[in-house]
């Protein structure tokens, strides 16, 4: 057990593991309006990663919680940069290969004219020469 508190309805709270894996939120209702019998809503948002600035900030109150959200915006966006930057990257190696690939294929199809306008020719060479030795010609 990492946490166990009692806190009020609404409200944030940050804990720290120190072992990764899996985890696991319970919840349990104190019902002190004698609501007990009824359905209940619980909107539970979990944010994951290095807690240890944001909990500075709140215990220091520095920073509000706009300034913090500005902050996870400006790590998305970095994030969205080095996907964007990884990428053109791959795209860069592709295109190369891409060219490489295609050169060799116009290079090969070049040798392939040149064989087979060469046999063609030796082939009527031949036969000419079969023909008027045949006295057909």
């Amino acid at each position: 057990m990492v946490v166990n508190q009692v806190s009020s309805p609404s409200g944030d709270f940050t804990f720290t593991s120190l072992s990764t894996g899996e985890h696991k939120f319970c919840l349990t209702p104190v019902y002190g309006d004698g609501s007990s019998g009824k359905g209940h809503r619980i909107f539970f948002d979990v944010a994951f990663g290095s807690a240890h600035d944001y909990a500075d900030s709140k215990s220091t109150r520095k920073v509000n919680h706009l300034t913090s959200q500005i902050q996870g915006l400006n790590k998305k966006l970095q994030e969205i940069h080095w996907e964007q930057e990884h990428m053109r990257e791959k795209e860069a190696t592709f295109r190369d290969q891409s060219e490489s690939t295609n050169t060799r294929v116009i290079r090969w199809t070049f040798i392939q004219l040149f064989v087979l306008v060469g046999t063609c020719f030796y082939q009527l060479r031949h036969l000419k020469g079969f023909f008027v030795k045949q006295k057909i010609v």
